[in-house]
């Protein structure tokens, strides 16, 4: 029997007791905020401005098209703001950041509902991205799009992930991931 099992029928046989329990919402709060500081803490702004300042635009693009769908299609099918607002934010954020909007803006009965849809999201979006991310590059080859792209996209077909990267101008991923000593070297063997 887990332990879960065993929480429910003690609270069973013990209402009163269980009744008086109070501060699991604080609790949870407080560890969600401990979990974005530590997810934020190596991030560097500057850095990821100066080398791959395309990427917060993509970024950006990507947010405002997702909320502008969102909005849109929960305006057709008569959603209410609120569950709009946090489906959008579980596409980007995922659940994590959803329930802290829903705390946050005292949403609490969709607390649990859309925790679930963020981490269902979560399922079928790693196994949807990796099917597509393996299935393209096939397709490109057999020749279901036409011919690949020419400059670039060709000369990624038979090209190392790090430099798949840096020609999509990700070069934020290659270059904070390693030692400075490490990527001096780097590009002096990339200049040769």
């Amino acid at each position: 029997m887990g332990d879960h099992c065993r929480y429910r029928i003690a609270q069973h046989l013990f209402p009163a007791y269980f009744d008086r329990l109070h501060g699991s919402q604080e609790v949870g709060t407080f560890l969600i905020h401990m979990f974005f500081a530590v997810i934020g803490i190596p991030a560097s702004l500057p850095l990821i401005i100066q080398h791959a300042p395309l990427l917060l635009v993509f970024a950006l693009i990507i947010v405002v098209i997702n909320l502008a769908i969102s909005l849109a299609l929960g305006k057709w099918f008569k959603y209410d703001l609120e569950d709009i607002l946090l489906a959008s934010n579980a596409n980007i954020g995922g659940p994590t950041t959803v329930a802290a909007l829903a705390i946050a803006k005292g949403w609490e009965g969709l607390i649990g509902p859309i925790l679930i849809v963020g981490t269902v999201g979560y399922i079928i979006g790693n196994y949807v991205g990796t099917i597509i991310g393996i299935s393209l590059p096939h397709l490109y080859k057999r020749g279901a799009f036409g011919q690949m792209p020419k400059g670039r996209f060709a000369r990624m077909q038979n090209s190392q992930p790090e430099r798949q990267m840096k020609a999509f101008g990700l070069a934020v991923f290659a270059s904070v991931r390693r030692p400075p000593a490490i990527r001096n070297d780097h590009r002096a063997v990339d200049e040769t």
